[in-house]
């Protein structure tokens, strides 16, 4: 059994992928509030999904932006709840661009785990994100001076990865450095062992690319101690490849003829031109939501897109909901936050909670059988209201873009791409139409 713990529901789905891809039935839990309040049912959920056929179980702990107690609680929870066995692999998914409380749950999951070393890299070269000489390099920036970092740490320290994390883990950590992973895996190996013989424990490891993730699993397998494997969806995604389980032939994806929904509450730059470019080329039915209304206006600006989404739906037109990017400016924010009297998270969650109600209500009048989600809030608002807890990955549309399969108030079956805001390139959402609705 492969045990994956995620943070959000994006890398929940696109680290899941990976291993469906390979014919691991891959099956991804969103835990609620509930389900960590009362251990109870959660024990009894892991128990039931070990007894069925699946072969990755991943879990969407929901810890992105919790604190680190709270973080702290939801792992221990999970791992106490799934017992996983010696020969059980587990992996914890962290984030491309490092947010979240990544040492601090790397720190619960090795001592659970009693594992000897943590073998880290965020690298993953599909999406551009890259680790050298310990720094973190995405889309040919470091971490600290991209559009994808926004915390207090200095630019330097933001990028370079042990500074990231040993704010927040008590274990001590040590690099493997490009010039060594260069020469191959024997030569990682004999790094790994040289840092466990001096009490290290958590290993940055450099890679520039696939390859290279291959060589840094293939050498720690030779390794005599417990490893904890701790990364994106790149090292995930050669995990998968090299992991020697059961595989099983999957049917293909459901396609159904009815329009797509696009949802994307994300700020990301790229995502911006992605909208730009499928408007050019398709004819989609665009909904811009006001921001300032969600919080002046509520009410009514539910019931007006409400009606405007549907009637597009029933006319057979692909919608496409999203923020008025005017609001994305710092300018703009700061005086959205001056007059909702609260920060930028409570703005992020409003948002989310607002595309969460309007889908649900939507999809009380018109089902939507198409769902493209982008953004990690987004898809866990949507999924929330939409009481979607139990998704199965069918497929990868496009790298690290999982198709999945929920299942709406136990009444019928929809697919639900789910993106992260900075994947893909400005094709991506038409492109993911098309494989949806391959006559769009």
């Amino acid at each position: 059994m492969i045990y994956v713990i995620a943070d959000d529901l994006t890398g929940a789905n696109d680290t899941g992928v990976q291993f469906s891809k390979q014919g691991y039935t891959t099956h991804v839990v969103i835990l609620s509030e509930t389900q960590f309040q009362h251990p109870a049912d959660l024990k009894e959920l892991a128990n039931t999904l070990q007894q069925g056929a699946i072969d990755v179980l991943v879990i969407d702990t929901e810890t992105r932006e919790a604190d680190d107690a709270t973080a702290r609680i939801r792992i221990r929870s999970v791992l106490e709840s799934l017992r996983p066995k010696p020969e059980d692999l587990v992996y914890k998914k962290v984030d491309s661009t490092l947010r979240g409380r990544i040492g601090v749950e790397l720190d619960e999951c090795m001592r659970l785990l009693h594992k000897d070393v943590c073998v880290f890299t965020p690298s993953f070269p599909q999406a551009r994100r890259i680790t050298v000489g310990g720094y973190l390099i995405v889309q040919d920036q470091p971490l600290g001076l991209s559009e994808y970092y926004s915390g207090n740490l200095t630019p330097e320290d933001a990028s370079f990865i042990p500074s990231s994390l040993q704010t927040d883990t008590t274990f001590p950590i040590a690099r493997i450095d490009l010039r060594e992973v260069i020469k191959g895996r024997q030569a990682i190996l004999d790094n790994i062992r040289e840092a466990a013989n001096t009490e290290k424990k958590i290993l940055v490891i450099d890679a520039l690319n696939d390859a290279q993730l291959q060589d840094i699993l293939a050498g720690s397998f030779k390794y005599e101690g417990s490893i904890l494997y701790a990364g994106s969806a790149g090292l995930a995604n050669s995990l998968s490849t090299m992991y020697n389980g059961h595989r099983r032939l999957h049917p293909p994806a459901q396609k159904f003829s009815a329009p797509v929904c696009i949802v994307s509450g994300t700020r990301r730059s790229i995502v911006q031109q992605q909208i730009a470019y499928l408007q050019r080329n398709l004819e989609v039915y665009a909904c811009v939501i006001d921001v300032a209304r969600i919080f002046s206006q509520r009410e009514a600006l539910l019931e007006q897109t409400t009606v405007d989404v549907v009637r597009a739906l029933q006319q057979g037109n692909h919608t496409l909901l999203y923020p008025d990017p005017r609001y994305h400016t710092t300018q703009a924010i700061q005086a959205l936050l001056a007059q909702m009297s609260g920060d930028f998270r409570t703005l992020e969650v409003s948002i989310r909670t607002f595309f969460g109600e309007l889908i649900a209500r939507i999809m009380d009048i018109h089902p939507i059988k198409n769902l493209i989600l982008t953004g990690g809030d987004t898809a866990i608002g949507v999924c929330s209201a939409l009481q979607i807890d139990h998704l199965n990955i069918v497929a990868e549309l496009l790298p690290g873009i999982p198709l999945s399969v929920g299942q709406y108030r136990g009444s019928f079956e929809l697919n639900i791409v789910t993106k992260a805001g900075g994947f893909g390139d400005e094709e991506t959402l038409y492109k993911l139409i098309q494989h949806l609705v391959p006559s769009a």
